[in-house]
Order: C-alpha cells, then structure tokens, then sequence
C-alpha cells in the first residue's frame, strides 16, 4: 500500500497493459474458437446450372470422370462433372485378359444409362449388353429372352441392326439367311430381287435336320406335295435344269414337272424322278421315242438302222400299211419280203402284186 501511495503512477501503467494483455487473449481465443467451427458443405444430390446437370457425393465433392449408380440407374459425368447425354465412347474390357477397344454407350436424356436392352436411336435399332456397351460387328448373343435368332442378333460394325439383307449363316459361311425389317430371319416364300427363296421354317426343322431354320434351301426340297429345286444362288429354278448330269423341267411356279410336258413346241416325257427320258419309252401302253433332245418324234424315224413311223401323237404304228410301205408287229418297216399278196423293195416300198 504505500508503494502504491509513492507510485500511483507507475501502478496505473501496469494496470492498464495488464487490461491490454487479457483484452488480447479473449481475441486470439475467439479468433481460434472461430478458426476451428467446420466449413460450409454443399448438400448432396443433383445441382442444375443453366440447364446442365452435376451431381454432389456424400462428402460434398462434385462426381467427376467416372460412373456412378444413383437410385438404381447408372449415370456418368464428364472430367468436369457435367452428366452425359446421348454417346459416349470409351476402353471396354473384352476379354478377361484385360484386352480392351473403343466402345460405345448411351445416355438418356434424363442421363441415365442405357442397358441390357434394345434401343432405337434415330432410325436404327441397337442393343446394349448389361454394362451398357452397345453391340456390334456381325452375329452378337442378345440373350434369347430378347426379339432374336436363337438369342443372337446381327449387327453393322456401327452397332446399327441388320435389316433387309442378306448374311451368313451364325456357324457356317456356306448358307445364308435373310433378315426382315424386324431383324428377324425370313421363313417359307420370299421373293427377293425377283427371285424365289424358301426359307426353312421351324417346323420343317423339327421334321428333318438337313438346314437349320431360317436358311435358304439349296438342293431338292418337297415342299406341300411338289419337289422344288434351289441352286447354289439359293434362288428357286425354273425351266430346263441339268442337275447332276440328268435334266428336269420346272414349272414357272418351280414345281418339278413329270408325265407330258410340251414346252417350246415340242413334247417332252418326264420320269416319276422328273428325269427327262430319251430313246424309247413304253407310255400308257404305246411306245413313243423321244430324241436325244428329249423331244418326242413324229413320221419316220431311222433308229437302230431300221425305218419306224410315228403318228403325229408320237405314238409308234405296227402291223399296218403306211402309205406304200409296211410297218411290223416291231414298229420296224418290212424291207424285201412279201405282205400278204403285196411285195416291197429293199427301200420297204410296195413294188409289186402276186
């Protein structure tokens, strides 16, 4: 105290840095207190910014170069964190090598990923397998509880569905099918480029595995009671067909011909095989003869150095007098011989009565 009274100035000094000193403290304090309150964290879910959709993660950072499942869809967002709409091409796996080439996905507009299901963008149809990366690149397995040929689709390296067109069988490059606007196979009747094709149909599969179903026949086929017969073109023949060495007559409709045909203003005789026959050939109890040609013969014929005569039905005369001349119980003209009271030549003419 009486330092005090012999210093009061001195003391006042202290008093107030003393002040200065506690008033300095409380602000640091604060200062610290305020330093260390957490800062301010954007809310999770999607954020619209004119018109562009990103999205905020839990930990309040913008999805960004990567895919992400929300609600159930997949989504996927550009380095900036932008989502994706429409195509999007990127490295898919394709062997579990680790192999991998460029592939293609789809976005919708709502951003969501297109998967495990056909998609028509523009005028094309495409599918996308179950990580989203589109098909392409001839026959690809779809899955069979999809629209396809036994579970697979064909496909333009564009990924675009094969419509209206001609391609490969899946497991052999010597058939062929052709696929309809729905990208299904072709079966039964079809004409193509103004050609007949026959498709084999399902059921004709289960009667017999020459073909598998949906291509093009090639060969013999009897198809509702008639044979048919398909080039290697596939395409149906009509008219004159040398098959195997042995020639058919097929119809304008392709039905295999047999029995009488006249075509091009002679008469042919078809087999019960529809082989064309030549020489000669006992038909409905007459015998006619058919040319090397296959066309039927009328008047005189020399066969087998012998003269016959056939009527102009074809059908080959015996035991009778045509004109001057006698033809046998053969069909064979009599040369140098009587006839009853009537004589012919060498030449089988009539030359003199007895």
């Amino acid at each position: 105290m009486e330092a005090t009274k012999r210093h009061p100035a001195l003391f006042a000094r202290l008093a107030l840095a003393v002040a200065f000193a506690v008033a300095l403290g409380t602000g640091v304090a604060v200062q610290m207190a305020a330093d260390a309150q957490p800062a301010y964290a954007a809310q999770a879910g999607w954020q619209q910014t004119s018109g562009k959709w990103q999205y905020i993660d839990d930990s309040g950072n913008y999805v960004k170069g990567e895919e992400k499942k929300i609600d159930g869809k997949w989504y996927r967002f550009d380095d900036q964190g932008w989502m994706i709409t429409g195509w999007w091409s990127g490295d898919n796996e394709i062997d579990t090598s680790g192999t991998t080439e460029i592939g293609w996905q789809y976005f919708n507009p709502s951003g969501d990923m297109v998967r495990q299901c056909w998609k028509k963008i523009g005028s094309a149809w495409y599918f996308f397998d179950e990580f989203g990366w589109m098909l392409h690149g001839g026959w690809q397995y779809v899955g069979i509880k999809f629209s396809s040929y036994e579970g697979f689709s064909y496909f333009e390296e564009s990924g675009a569905l094969v419509t209206n067109r001609w391609v490969h069988y899946r497991i052999s490059d010597e058939l062929w099918m052709y696929l309809e606007e729905s990208g299904l196979p072709a079966y039964g009747w079809k004409k193509l480029s103004g050609n007949w094709y026959y498709f084999c149909t399902p059921e004709m599969r289960e009667e017999s595995d020459r073909q598998p179903k949906g291509t093009a026949l090639v060969g013999w086929w009897k198809l509702d009671g008639s044979w048919y017969y398909f080039g290697s073109s596939c395409a149906m023949a009509t008219g004159w067909q040398k098959i195997d060495g042995t020639w058919y007559y097929l119809k304008g409709s392709g039905a295999m011909a047999t029995g009488w045909q006249k075509v091009g203003g002679s008469w042919y005789y078809l087999k019960n095989s529809g082989a064309m026959a030549t020489g000669w050939q006992k038909v409905g109890g007459k015998w006619y003869y058919l040319k090397g040609s296959g066309a039927m013969a009328t008047g005189w014929q020399k066969i087998g150095g012998s003269w016959y005569y056939m009527n102009g039905s074809g059908v080959m005369q015996a035991n009778k007098w045509v004109g001057n001349y006698y033809v046998t119980s053969s069909g064979a003209m009599a040369t140098n011989t009587w006839i009853g009271k009537y004589h012919v030549n060498e030449n089988g003419l009539w030359d003199k009565t007895r």
